[in-house]
């Protein structure tokens, strides 16, 4: 009995043991995760830091080091009691040495910042078995990542990627840059002044943008930033650059670059393509005087509106980089995947015309809506042709002529009703320019004409449209661009209904500022890669028609009939409204006189009774948010990627070869997942392709990614 006594006992003592080591394991292990995290988390927080800060000019090895060891201790770590280490990464990750202690600058390929951290943890528990300390250890890695996708606290400038071609398509920093203004978007000079979303086009709320950079907001490559025309650099423009100028707020700001400018007065845009930090220095104005007095203002004269200043590399929180570089970089933590074999990069951005079913007002106790009615007839020179057969044949001019003038008579003009007209081509001589599709010059400009702006004159209307005559080519995106600016324009916004009606039997060669490409449009042709920037810019015209009011558009229903046979089915289609019921289409083709008879007529009959067409879709441009990028190699899929909310993407370490690019988003319960040429522009036959040379060094190749809809449209 006093055997199996003893025998519990040391079972028990063998059960207590066993019992605190595993409390000790619960406890202190715990406890040594928990502390571990917070290395981890002072390490992450000190390489981001000291990566942040090479991106400064003039920085020094003192200064990178400082920060680390700042972000550090703001972590809970202790620079003087834990073992510290920092270390220089080269592009590759390769470490080039630790950080030293001295105002020496860092070596010139360092582009990162490695930090390992270890710190001794005390036990409680676990001391009972022997271990009265553990180690934590955590290193982490920061790399800067130039070409920042995105960014925000924007100076309310946008300047064209123009300004450094001829330095390579990249800024040198250090070096001044005179950038001058525009005025307006299409105007000459190589910057504009910029508004942010949903602000009034007016100077004083430029004023408070220039004053407060916070008020930007997040803007990203590919997003079309609104202009602000008419600037007249009054008192309140000038005070704000001479407070960055005399350093009372900062001198360095961030602004964007863009690539491409669209529209007029209220209506420019322009195209993201990237972000540049720029230090403003001086300003002057060719009337309203400059700053500061000791600047050599000497070179400038009458007319002139400069800004002057240098450009520096700057880092700015992003959520993605590797976009086109000028400067602006990212700074990025973590592993990531392992350094790329090749040091060639893929990336842009996806943009969808989205589309939003907008109902109209209830009709049960309404007799008529009326509408602002802008026809848009194509009085080229191929509508001289005969078409039709037997007795019905006549000039196509000829047979437009009496349609419009049959379309007159359904319209209510004491209801509210007005009819506006516009004709293209309007032909003149002016400078001399590039053929885009040959290697010859010429002065030949064509343009739309507005033969008659909104109005309740139907007399005079007819009398405009007998008077047309056929001549010159085919700039339907003139043609559209008057239409706009004539409903821009109209008295009527509040209660008439915009309704654009083009007709064109030929395809567009010749751009919105008139000048042609060069391409003849014949019948046997199909229209070349020259010709494109023709057609973008009708799609373009169109799209700032359909676009929604609230977004900047216009909110017209557009119907396009194409005429004959010889016109871009894809185009005119592209131009036309979107269709929710296929027995009311807003896209037609007439291919003889009968049949444009009859589609006028049945325009005119729905116009008139708008209403019932119960809703009616309306187009506007929004960034491919989360949209699924794919890239082939050989026809296989090689990699995949989300894009940003901004719509950016990115696909690192790319192999030489060929690509394919795909994508789609959902949005609103709509897929898009139709490539086009252009927003909103002509589906794609063959999906966009990239090369990616084999040469040494480093290649970025930027792609922008279009899509529309595939999903069927209903009313509710």
């Amino acid at each position: 009995m006093k055997k199996e006594k003893g025998q519990s006992i040391l079972i028990i003592a063998l059960s207590i043991i066993a019992f605190l080591a595993l409390l000790a394991f619960v406890i202190d292990v715990g406890n040594y995760y928990a502390q571990r995290r917070i290395v981890k988390n002072a390490a992450e927080a000190a390489a981001i830091a000291g990566a942040h800060k090479l991106t400064i000019p003039n920085v020094t090895n003192q200064d990178v080091l400082l920060a680390v060891r700042d972000y550090i201790e703001r972590n809970g770590l202790s620079w003087q009691q834990d073992q510290i280490e920092a270390y220089y990464l080269d592009d590759d990750g390769n470490i080039l040495g630790r950080i030293p202690a001295d105002n020496n600058a860092p070596p010139s390929n360092a582009s990162g910042v490695l930090v390992e951290a270890d710190k001794m943890i005390g036990t409680y528990f676990a001391q009972l078995v022997g271990f009265s300390e553990l180690e934590a250890l955590a290193d982490a890695k920061a790399r800067i990542v130039c070409g920042s996708c995105s960014a925000e606290s924007l100076f309310p400038i946008a300047v064209s990627d123009s300004v450094f071609d001829s330095t390579g398509g990249e800024p040198v920093f250090g070096a001044e840059y005179i950038i001058w203004d525009k005025g307006d978007a299409d105007a000459p000079g190589n910057f504009g002044w910029i508004r942010w979303r949903d602000q009034p086009p007016s100077e004083q709320v430029l004023v408070q943008n220039m004053a407060d950079t916070s008020r930007s907001g997040k803007w990203s490559v590919g997003d079309w930033v609104s202009g602000v025309p008419g600037v007249k650099w009054g008192s309140g423009v000038r005070e704000q650059l001479r407070k960055r100028i005399d350093g009372e707020l900062p001198s360095s700001v961030t602004l964007i670059v863009y690539d491409e400018a669209r529209g007029q007065g209220a209506n420019a845009e322009y195209r993201i393509v990237g972000f540049a930090r720029f230090k403003i220095k001086a300003y002057y104005h060719h009337q309203k005087g400059s700053y500061p007095p000791d600047y050599d203002f000497s070179s400038f004269g009458a007319g002139d509106k400069v800004i002057i200043g240098e450009f520096e590399r700057w880092a700015e929180p992003a959520d993605l980089a590797g976009c086109v570089s000028y400067g602006v970089c990212a700074v990025v933590s973590g592993e990531g995947p392992p350094p790329p074999t090749y040091n060639k990069n893929i990336v842009g951005t996806v943009s969808i015309q989205a589309l939003k079913i907008d109902e109209l007002q209830d009709c049960s106790e309404v007799t008529h809506i009326p509408v602002d009615v802008v026809l848009v007839i194509d009085t080229s020179g191929s509508m001289r042709d005969y078409w039709g057969q037997g007795s019905s044949r006549e000039r196509k001019i000829d047979t437009a002529k009496n349609v419009l003038l049959t379309f007159l008579d359904y319209l209510q003009p004491e209801e509210g009703d007005r009819v506006a007209l516009v004709s293209f081509p309007y032909v003149y001589y002016g400078n001399w320019y590039p053929l885009l599709c040959s290697g010859y010059w010429s002065r030949y400009h064509a343009r739309g004409q507005i033969q008659s702006d909104l109005t309740a004159n139907i007399s005079y209307v007819r009398q405009k449209i007998q008077s047309l005559y056929a001549n010159g080519g085919t700039p339907i995106a003139g043609g559209l661009q008057k239409a706009n600016d004539i409903l821009a324009n109209s008295p009527n916004k509040e209660t008439n209904i915009p309704v654009i009606i083009l007709a064109s039997d030929g395809i567009a060669n010749i751009r919105l500022n008139g000048e042609w490409t060069g391409f003849q449009g014949a019948s046997w042709q199909t229209s070349p890669p020259c010709n494109q920037p023709a057609i973008d810019d009708a799609v373009n015209q169109a799209n700032q028609a359909k676009k929604l009011v609230e977004e900047g558009g216009l909110g017209a229903i557009v119907f396009s009939i194409a005429i004959g046979d010889n016109f871009q089915y894809d185009l005119l289609r592209a131009i036309a409204s979107p269709d929710t019921d296929p027995s009311k289409p807003h896209f037609f083709v007439a291919p003889g006189p009968d049949e444009l008879e009859q589609i006028y007529e049945s325009i005119a009959e729905r116009v008139q009774h708008i209403c019932d067409e119960i809703c009616q879709v309306k187009e506007y441009p929004a960034p491919g948010s989360q949209a699924t990028v794919i890239l082939y190699k050989d026809g296989q899929v090689y990699r995949t990627t989300t894009a940003s909310e901004g719509g950016a993407f990115q696909f690192l370490g790319v192999e030489p070869g060929v690509y394919q690019l795909a994508a789609w988003v959902e949005k609103d319960g709509l897929r898009y997942d139709i490539l086009t040429d252009s927003l909103g522009g002509i589906p794609l036959e063959e999906l966009p392709t990239v090369e990616i040379s084999d040469s040494p060094g480093y290649e970025v190749v930027n792609i922008n990614l279009y899509l529309k809809t595939s999903s069927t449209l209903t009313c509710p």
